[in-house]
């Protein structure tokens, strides 16, 4: 099959996508063995990519198990703390139910420096836009609780200077305020001077809490869930300012922040890695059913005895 779409690929014409005319394709030649040898291809196929299929969908499974489990102990790490001997108290808030005794629920607003929103609409034009400059971060560049830049969308050191206030800093968290809810992504040293667009919402801490914490913890399915409530919009969600300084924080003190930020690194680390190994198990799979049925229906490899 793989060498037959190869010839196709050959015989396609066109610029931005490949188009076979009906000649040319009723003109391609396919070798056809007799027929009983076709329906013992067929059979071979049909229970040996059965066997690889059922491998693949065990990688997947795999792979939504250890999403879950990841997220489980972020959340459990950010509202339950590390010490499972910890005196509780309730919390006052019904989704969050019971915290550590010691520490403290703060809504945003009290632990944010700034909570700001890019710039409007009119200050920023789709015209602005260059390649090859300073990013601009709006929903879209928000991946996986990362920054991901669209090189082909950055603006001019004249415009940054324009849109000083806007400007990113290590330790932001930025919000995409328009469409899926709670996605947000803390700033690091590779994102310093990156614009937050007009499609951002700019948290910056006080020294009352890590940011490294605070991120993990907006991050989490509780916070996507209440932000997803909140949100404001007829046709599309939509965050604002006054939503996002109302979300409550259960903080534990600096030193047990910090305790809770390493714990994670090394466990979302772990978790990481075995998603890595699985995917690439899914796509030796995936690659080794292709050259199968390759195989089997070009007759370089013979089934009959099989």
């Amino acid at each position: 099959m793989s060498i037959s779409t190869g010839e196709l690929n050959i015989r396609g014409k066109g610029t931005t996508f490949l188009e076979l005319s009906g000649d040319e394709l009723g003109a391609f030649n396919v070798g056809v063995p007799p027929s009983a040898e076709q329906q013992t291809i067929a059979a071979f196929l049909d229970r040996e990519t059965g066997k690889i299929d059922a491998l693949v969908a065990e990688q997947q499974r795999l792979v939504e198990l250890l999403a879950e489990k990841r997220q489980a102990v972020i959340s459990h790490a950010v509202t339950k703390g590390l010490n499972p001997n910890a005196p509780m108290k309730k919390s006052g808030i019904e989704w969050l139910g019971e915290v550590p005794k010691h520490w403290i629920i703060a809504p945003l607003g009290y632990l944010a420096a700034t909570i700001q929103t890019g710039p409007f609409g009119s200050q920023l034009h789709s015209a602005d836009y260059v390649e090859g400059e300073t990013p601009v971060i709006n929903p879209s560049n928000i991946q996986d609780g990362k920054l991901v830049a669209d090189w082909s969308c950055t603006v001019t050191q004249e415009i940054v200077a324009r849109l000083a206030q806007h400007k990113l800093k290590v330790g932001d968290i930025v919000f995409g305020r328009r469409g899926e809810m709670g996605r947000c992504a803390m700033v690091t040293e590779n994102e310093i001077d990156w614009l937050c667009g007009t499609g951002g919402l700019n948290v910056r801490l006080s020294n009352r809490a890590m940011p490294e914490f605070v991120s993990i913890y907006l991050g989490t399915s509780y916070v996507r869930e209440l932000l997803k409530l909140e949100s404001v919009g007829s046709t599309m969600d939509n965050l604002n300012t006054q939503i996002l300084s109302r979300v409550s924080v259960p903080l534990p003190p600096l030193d047990e922040q910090q305790a809770i930020v390493t714990f994670l690194d090394n466990e979302i680390a772990k978790f990481d890695t075995l998603t890595t190994e699985a995917n690439r198990a899914i796509s030796l799979l995936q690659e080794r059913r292709s050259a199968l049925i390759s195989a089997a229906v070009t007759g370089k490899i013979d089934v009959r005895n099989t």
